[in-house]
């Protein structure tokens, strides 16, 4: 199981310096790739009490979830 808090220090890392550098695509796909990690590494029990923090049912957080991870591809087809 990867170290959750690694994986959310690496993606807010590469994501401060990808966007203090837009047009270095290298550092934007680094950054993408590091935030779908992260979000790739929720558990369930995570994404319930995500949920319940929200106010939002569990079923729209993980359709939620699903929408992020999908938007992540595209922009990483997109690069």
């Amino acid at each position: 199981m990867p170290d959750k808090q690694a994986l959310a220090l690496r993606a807010y890392r590469l994501g401060c310096y990808a966007g203090s550098r837009p047009k270095d695509k290298k550092a934007q796909r680094r950054a993408l790739v590091a935030m779908k990690d992260f979000l790739a590494a929720a558990t369930p029990d995570e994404l319930r009490i995500l949920a319940s923090l929200s106010g939002e049912t569990i079923e729209e957080t993980k359709r939620q979830h699903e929408e992020s991870l999908r938007a992540i591809d595209e922009r990483l087809v997109n690069l």
